[in-house]
This record gives structure tokens, sequence and C-alpha cells, in this order.
């Protein structure tokens, strides 16, 4: 069972959720320290995430961006403001009003 699960509906197209995921992958590796795995198919793009205390995976689709992960010990206390943020953080580049 993931610790963190978020799932946003988007109008973006699979394209436009590319996009998102590209930039994510970016930001994720360079504040984060996340070592990223980008698989592509016609249908989506599923990021596989891991760094010490989390892993996970992202999967984006022309409709949604789904994202779950599993918190180490010492991040599960901070589980529910890392959600809050990762949804915060969703919305904003979705452009969905909080």
């Amino acid at each position: 069972m993931a610790d963190l699960h978020v799932l946003r509906n988007h109008p973006l197209g699979l394209e436009g959720a590319r996009g998102l995921v590209d930039a994510w992958i970016a930001d994720g590796e360079s504040r984060f320290g996340l070592q990223c795995a980008l698989t592509r198919t016609a249908d989506g793009d599923v990021v596989a995430f891991s760094r010490t205390g989390v892993s996970g995976t992202l999967r984006a689709s022309a409709s949604d961006l789904e994202l779950t992960a599993r918190l180490g010990f010492l991040l599960r206390p901070y589980a529910q403001r890392i959600a809050a943020e990762i949804q915060r953080q969703l919305d904003q580049s979705l452009g969905t009003p909080p």
C-alpha cells in the first residue's frame, strides 16, 4: 500500500501530459536528488523514481496523472504534509484552482 496517492484529471492530452512529466523529472532530479526512469508507450508515460527514503511511480495518460509513493520510516510522519505540497504543485501546474 502506498503512503501517498494523488490522482488528477487533466484536459492537456497526452502531449501536454508528457511536457509536465519531463518538467517533473528535471525538477525531481535537480531539487530532490531523485533517480528517475521514464518509460513511454502509445498510451502514456510511467516514471519510476527513487532516492533514500522514498520510491514510487508517476503515471501520465491523455486524461490523468497519478502519483503513488512509498515513504521510508523517517519521512512517514510527514506524509500528509508531503502529499499536500505535491497536490498544490500539481494543481498549480495544471492550472487548477486550489
